[in-house]
């Protein structure tokens, strides 16, 4: 049957987050309501603080204005100006779209608000409760002036309980009798409403032909209640009536009630719909995915309907309403149950009630399929398009990425899962305590093996040379593709996962306990063991090189083993509890656990966008060497080599190309001549990706040269001099330089300003062939270029001529 569906320096540099979360439903909350611009522009009243607005017919939403605090929760859209909400005491409106809000004055005494509805900006009617001298009442209030001022109207109800306004003039009231009024509130009557039906809270009239939607309670003792939906549909007026009681079919209680046509009517009965096409003769639920989500509000616009409801779901019927719905955007989010991926990038996630997200880059983008299953019990991805599924007693097959999909296998009550798939197109399923495999695509099984233990079948793992492993509890093992089997003797009590790469490579565990791998098919083990590790869940090995482990942290390893690595991730993550666990490739992969929150994506296999585990700058001669080394790179396009003196600022010296993508351990080095000694310098890399974000590597120092310890200044050579001597002198840290030369007398003679040197040792050539024959003072001023402080150093100079 085919259904449809919709100095060395060691250390680790890495450039940005690892695994980023991914959210396949943001919008996870409820559509309460909605108002229909148009077939494609609709607003939308998102959980009651939120009001959205869809451009593409429902299909995408964005969020136009957010509610202020305590200014309601449920939105009346009146028209995309004119918007009233309320809290239980409160009604506020806006006229300017949402972007502000004014509270609306209402009558003294207000002790609950039950229901507002509004027909037009100005004409509104209010469902309340009000203090009065003989006690509380409910009452219907009316304004014609948009709430400033109230008149209260009929107040002899028996009971009440909800109210429905269709346009100025007429309107319901629904109480323990239905009244019914044609003159704007000023009369009520009581509208006869006929046997077989109780409890209406929602009509629709069209012409001469009304439909009442009520419930009766149902109950099974002790402890289940419930209502089971009822409806009656007149064509002459009232005269005569067709009454349907649906049964538990159909629990629920009628939220909306609607005609499309004279002889078509939709139910929202809280849980999926409704629907009759031959005025009340026959009654329908329709199809998946329309009889699969709860709904609170619909519209009809141009022969078609338009739902919403729980999970900010959006659907859309066609003209011929027994057709399948288009289920535009759904954002609900149970716990995930199954997940497959393939190298390709195609992801399948699996949650409750049949709802499938899909990617096929990777897990940047997801879509939503709806299936009629409603606890997935495996998938396996079989191709670009197909995969087989199960639920807990059926095996189904879709060959288009679930746009229809056949059931292919019934085993009645059996439970099955772990659905696997050999390349020949040979299924192998786990039946209970038995392996069983088809050949003929479902039509007829085999019986593989059947455990003696009294455990069901956890796990199950084929290889095309005929290996398979089974776990029930221990691990089975077959070698001639399920003739004969052994069971190995494993270091476990109990094993309840497994993971292989290949007949002869591969991990058991028990989860929360330790994991055991085997290189031999199971003939001997070595415990896993990674410092800091604790409370293993989930292996998956993806080749002989690619592990992933989800436990305390989520550790990765790209050597088979021999190190492993605590994974990063950009949100802080309580629990890195994953089931699912794949690589793409060598660096895009990603995780998934059950909750919603529990999906990340990588583009740098977790741990390793550009690792650098070395850095080192050396003075060698006239020369510093620089030298790293990298791990691992992606996207890599190079290093930027940067340079500064010690109180001086960065200046980029050179580039050296990157490799790109890698996992080999790739050395670079670079040889910087300019600097010269003495001098204390500081280097650093500033690696750039391809799309240009970019990280700086710590921070290396060297010193060339000798440094002196103090400041000195020697005597001049020659001295006595004719015309020309030099000074010497040495500095310990950087200063700001000025030569002078003064005679006896205290005047300045000659100047020479030298600027910013670094420590070391220096000359100074000084020439005074214009100067007469004396005694002079050589004086070298510094001037600290980080405390500001000076100092002068002083000789005496003889000059003879």
């Amino acid at each position: 049957m085919k259904y449809t569906s919709i100095i060395f320096l060691v250390f680790n540099l890495y450039i940005y987050g690892q695994w980023n979360a991914v959210d396949v439903s943001p919008m996870n909350g409820s559509l309460r309501s909605i108002y229909m611009i148009d077939s494609l522009n609709v607003l939308g009243d998102f959980d009651g603080p939120t009001l959205v607005r869809s451009h593409d017919g429902g299909r995408t939403w964005n969020a136009k204005h957010t509610l202020p605090p305590g200014v309601g929760s449920s939105m009346q859209i009146v028209d995309t100006l004119n918007i009233f909400t309320r809290t239980y005491v409160n009604l506020y409106k806006t006229i300017d779209g949402g972007a502000s809000w004014a509270e609306v004055t209402l009558p003294a005494g207000v002790v609950s608000i039950y229901g507002h509805d509004f027909v037009t900006p100005e004409t509104g009617y209010l469902f309340l409760e009000q203090q009065t001298a003989s006690g509380n009442q409910r009452r219907l209030l009316k304004t014609r002036d948009g709430g400033l001022e109230w008149t209260t109207l009929d107040t002899t109800f028996n009971g009440m309980y909800g109210i429905q306004f269709d346009d100025e003039d007429n309107g319901w009231v629904f109480g323990n009798s239905v009244y019914r009024t044609t003159d704007g509130g000023a009369t009520f009557t009581v509208f006869p409403t006929p046997a077989g039906i109780s409890n209406v809270r929602s009509v629709d009239i069209l012409g001469n032909n009304i439909v009442l939607g009520g419930f009766r309670y149902y109950s099974i003792p002790p402890y289940y209640n419930s209502h089971i939906v009822q409806t009656a549909i007149s064509t002459d007026g009232g005269a005569t009536w067709a009454v349907k009681d649906h049964g538990s079919t159909v629990e629920g209680f009628p939220t909306k009630i609607k005609f499309i046509n004279p002889s078509t009517v939709v139910v929202l009965p809280y849980k999926g719909i409704l629907y009759t096409t031959d005025k009340g003769l026959t009654w329908s639920r329709g199809n998946a995915p329309e009889n699969r989500h709860e709904y609170s509000d619909l519209k009809v616009l141009n022969g078609r309907v338009y739902a919403t409801g729980k999970g900010a779901n959006f659907i859309v019927s066609n003209p011929d309403i027994s057709t399948p719905w288009d289920l535009r955007s759904y954002a609900q989010v149970n716990q995930f149950h199954e997940a497959d991926f393939t190298r390709s990038g195609l992801a399948v996630a699996y949650t409750l009630y049949g709802r499938v997200f899909m990617s096929r880059d990777k897990g940047k983008n997801w879509t939503l399929k709806d299936t009629p299953i409603d606890v997935p019990t495996s998938v396996f991805i079989s191709g670009d398009s197909t995969v087989y599924f199960t639920d807990m007693h059926k095996l189904y097959k879709t060959v288009d990425l679930f746009s229809t999909f056949d059931t292919i296998a019934d085993f009645g009550m059996d439970m099955i899962s772990n659905v696997r798939v050999r390349g020949n197109g040979e299924i192998w399923l786990c039946r209970e305590t038995s392996i069983i495999t088809s050949t003929d695509n479902g039509q007829t099984w085999q019986t593989r093996y059947t455990s003696t233990e009294p455990y069901w079948y956890d796990d199950l793992q084929i290889f095309d040379d005929g290996t398979v492993y089974a776990v029930n509890g221990g691990v089975s093992k077959s070698t001639d593709n399920g003739n004969s089997w052994v069971r190995l003797n494993i270091p476990l009590t109990l094993a309840d996962d497994i993971d292989f790469y290949n007949g002869r490579n591969g991990y058991i565990g028990k989860k929360g306990e330790a994991y055991y791998r085997t290189t031999d098919g199971g003939m001997s083990f070595q415990k896993l063991v990674i410092p800091g590790m604790s409370a293993p869940q989930k292996i998956h090995c993806q080749d002989s090189l690619n592990f992933m482990l989800s436990a305390n942290e989520l550790y990765t390893t790209y050597d088979g083993g021999w190190m492993w690595k605590v994974n990063e991730f950009s949100i802080p993550v309580q629990y890195k509890t994953f089931n699912w666990m794949y690589l793409f490739d060598h660096f895009e992969g990603i995780v998934l656990g059950q909750s919603k929150g529990s999906l990340f994506i990588t583009s740098n296999r977790g741990n390793t966008p550009v690792e650098l585990s070395g850095f080192s700058a050396v003075s060698i001669g006239n020369k510093v060497a620089l030298q790293w080394t990298t791990e691992t790179e992606t996207n890599n396009m190079g290093f930027e080599i940067e340079r500064r003196y010690k109180h001086g600022d960065w200046k980029t010296i050179a580039f050296s190309k990157g490799s790109g993508t890698s996992t080999k351990r790739i050395y670079y080095g670079y040889d910087d001549h300019e600097p010269k000694a003495p001098a204390i310098l500081y280097y650093r890399l500033k690696q750039i990706d391809y799309d240009g974000r970019f990280s700086y590597s710590n921070e290396v120092e060297v010193i060339l040269g000798e440094v002196p310890e103090n400041y000195s200044i020697n005597q001049n050579y020659p001295n006595p001099f004719n015309p020309s001597t030099k000074v010497s002198f040495s500095l310990p840290e950087e200063n700001e330089i000025v030569i002078r030369v003064f005679n006896t007398m205290g005047e300045l003679v000659k100047e020479i300003n030298r600027g910013i040197l670094s420590h070391g040792y220096f000359d100074q050539d000084i020439e005074m062939g214009d100067s007469p024959s004396g005694i002079y003072f050589c004086q070298v001023f510094c001037t600290n270029t980080v405390s500001g402080r000076t100092k002068s150093l002083m000789t005496k100079m003889v000059l003879m001529k």
